[in-house]
């Protein structure tokens, strides 16, 4: 009988034993494993931002791709490597709610085509001479943000150092506030910062 109570906290403990080390899988695994990721740059320096853009005139997002930080070595990458190198990608992007696309200034000496349709714009590139591993600028597309919306990327492709495809997943990119939420904000935020003076006045 005692054997028999002594089951459910072995149970409970076996389930957060797992649950532990599955947590410590997730957290060790190399970036690579995550696959490629698109980003926008908002300092253009090659780190991720928070995805958003403000409201007004042509904005610019900062394309950047990232397959990973580790190198071919050894093995060549485009032939044998096995490293994140990106030797090649395609992707779109299209522009949603209020938003338009205005241009793409692809990044001086990329070997890169766009080619804009409607609302969205696929960009295809290729580097399989001297591809590094790390995040690589892929150009400035440039979005009219006169009203709030979206730029989503649809999905897209990458071609590793082992030349082996990888997906770029569907997701959000980077999202504008509509005016109306802004000034929002703003209003909300001067509101407090009334009620904080007048408390400190009395």
């Amino acid at each position: 009988m005692s054997s028999l109570l002594a089951l459910p906290p072995l149970r409970v403990l076996s389930f957060r034993a797992a649950a532990t080390v599955a947590g410590l899988c997730v957290a060790l695994l190399p970036v690579a494993a995550l696959g490629a990721q698109l980003f926008h740059s908002p300092n253009d320096d090659g780190v991720p931002g928070s995805g958003s853009v403000p409201t007004g005139g042509v904005q610019s997002v900062f394309l950047y791709l990232d397959g990973g930080p580790s190198a071919s070595d050894p093995g060549s990458a485009c032939h044998d490597g096995l490293g994140d190198e990106i030797c090649g990608f395609t992707f779109e992007l299209t522009a949603e709610s209020g938003l338009s696309f205005a241009s793409f200034v692809p990044e001086p000496g990329a070997d890169l085509l766009a080619n804009f349709s409607g609302g969205s714009v696929r960009i295809n590139g290729l580097d399989p001479v001297s591809p590094s591993p790390g995040p690589q600028r892929v150009g400035e597309l440039q979005v009219n943000a006169v009203l709030g919306g979206e730029v989503a990327l649809q999905g897209g492709e990458t071609v590793g150092a082992d030349l082996q495809a990888d997906t770029l997943a569907p997701t959000t990119l980077i999202s504008v506030p509509e005016p109306g939420s802004i000034a929002m904000l703003l209003a909300g935020s001067g509101l407090l910062a009334g009620l904080a003076t007048r408390r400190r006045t009395r």
